[in-house]
């Protein structure tokens, strides 16, 4: 082989050697920025599960716990009333007992439903959203309504279900809404949903911004938009903001589609 055409080859190869070199070092950084994203993503869902136990544990010891050793003592009392033959205090004590236990009831009810459903298999999205409208009217005073009958994998429906909770939180506690309605739309290739209120809005705020203040769980619906590959929109002017999520889920239907 001439040495010219030697030359050329070695050229060629070495231009070839150093494209595959950038390539392949192109592909791991890729894959470092992506494994870093991931934990990155899993340090966050720690420190968030973390949160949520903290919160819990402070509800029940600063609540149940603390009532039910009043509801003792108030047992207690109406027993030695019964014992000294005052059926009148024993009465009223028993009376004030039962309404502690009623209140009890109802805000371990409410805080089990905030934590939310665990069991999206035989629960749809919608039926969950409903089982939270109760408690959002007695604890925002917000009526919520939803129409959204759609088949979803449990783990897609258990995403949408907490953005959808962020999204009512934020319209109810900071937007002052006291209406909310809750849309969920599937076209067979994607899930599309949509939370709109008629609150305040959030006036000169970017609310997918960076800075976000007076406005929770923002940055846990772009997080759960992103999990999801998901597409997240927040649009906002006085009287109306909506959340707008397109995730794409192939093969989804109405369940009235069957």
């Amino acid at each position: 082989m001439p040495s010219d055409s030697l030359a050329f080859y070695e050229t060629v190869f070495a231009v070839s050697a150093l494209a595959i070199a950038a390539i392949i070092g192109e592909l791991r950084g890729v894959e470092t920025a992506g494994r870093l994203r991931a934990r990155e993503l899993s340090r966050r869902t720690i420190a968030g599960e973390d949160e949520v136990r903290r919160q819990v544990a402070d509800f029940i010891h600063d609540g149940p716990v603390q009532e039910l050793i009043g509801l003792d003592m108030m047992l207690q009392g109406a027993v030695n009333a019964t014992e000294r033959g005052d059926t009148a205090r024993a009465t009223e004590l028993i009376h004030q007992a039962r309404l502690i236990a009623e209140g009890n009831v109802h805000a371990l009810r409410d805080e089990i439903v905030n934590l939310g459903p665990y069991a999206f298999e035989e629960l749809s999205f919608e039926i969950a959203i409903e089982r939270c409208i109760p408690v959002w009217r007695r604890r925002y005073g917000c009526d919520v309504t939803v129409d959204g009958n759609v088949e979803l994998e449990p783990q897609v429906a258990n995403d949408l279900f907490r953005i959808t909770q962020e999204a009512v939180a934020n319209a109810c506690k900071h937007g002052n809404s006291d209406r909310v309605q809750v849309t969920l739309d599937a076209d067979g290739e994607y899930v599309d949903l949509r939370v709109v209120d008629n609150g305040r809005g959030f006036g000169d705020v970017a609310p997918l911004g960076q800075h976000k203040p007076g406005h929770i769980g923002l940055a846990g619906m772009r997080e759960r938009a992103e999990i999801l590959s998901a597409r997240l929109d927040v649009t906002s002017e006085p009287g109306r903001t909506e959340v707008y999520v397109r995730v794409p889920v192939g093969g989804t239907r109405r369940r009235n589609q069957r």
